[in-house]
């Protein structure tokens, strides 16, 4: 992914204090790296659709300069971050879904994405994200998301499609039922 800058961030947002940020200039992304204990736990790539060349914190904002030159200036959209709480707190509401963000995000899929979005998952049909990489599994399978079907992926991601890039995380059933619980909130 080409990084070039990394930054952690102090009085930007209480949800990002003590994060770390990545800037990339392969994937065209900024990363945010959610630190725990002196651990990543997860990253999530935020696309930004041009080459992220350093990163500064100016008060709370975020500065991006860019390859073409421009700057970027990247700020909390608070009234958004109210009405979305599941982004807002993942870690904290939903401790289930913690393997899961590790690939996997929540809202729009863009290119830089390591796999689909989980939003609205249940009832949707399979394969029908706007991601890219579907496995030819996948992409042949018919239905939608159910709580069944999700179960039947977590438990045997190859059985259940061929080919998947899914790994088999070997969950115990009460991991999958608190997956799916967390999935349909």
């Amino acid at each position: 992914m080409a990084i070039s800058s990394i930054i952690q961030v102090h009085d930007f947002h209480e949800a990002w204090d003590g994060d770390l940020f990545a800037g990339s200039l392969k994937a065209q992304s900024l990363y945010r790296l959610k630190l725990v204990e002196d651990r990543i736990i997860f990253s999530e790539p935020i696309w930004i659709g041009h080459r992220v060349r350093d990163i500064a914190q100016i008060g709370d904002r975020l500065v991006l300069m860019t390859d073409d030159p421009s700057l970027i200036f990247i700020d909390i959209d608070s009234k958004g971050l109210q009405g979305d709480s599941r982004m807002n707190s993942l870690v904290e509401l939903e401790p289930s879904l913690r393997t899961c963000v590790t690939c996997h995000h929540f809202g729009p899929t863009n290119p830089t994405h390591m796999a689909p979005s989980l939003s609205n998952i249940l009832q949707r049909d399979v394969a029908s994200d706007n991601f890219d990489k579907y496995s030819a599994g996948l992409k042949s399978h018919t239905g939608k998301w159910t709580e069944t079907t999700i179960a039947s992926f977590l438990k045997d991601p190859v059985a259940f499609a061929a080919g998947t890039g899914m790994p088999n995380l070997k969950l115990s059933e009460k991991e999958i039922q608190d997956i799916v619980h967390a999935l349909q909130n």
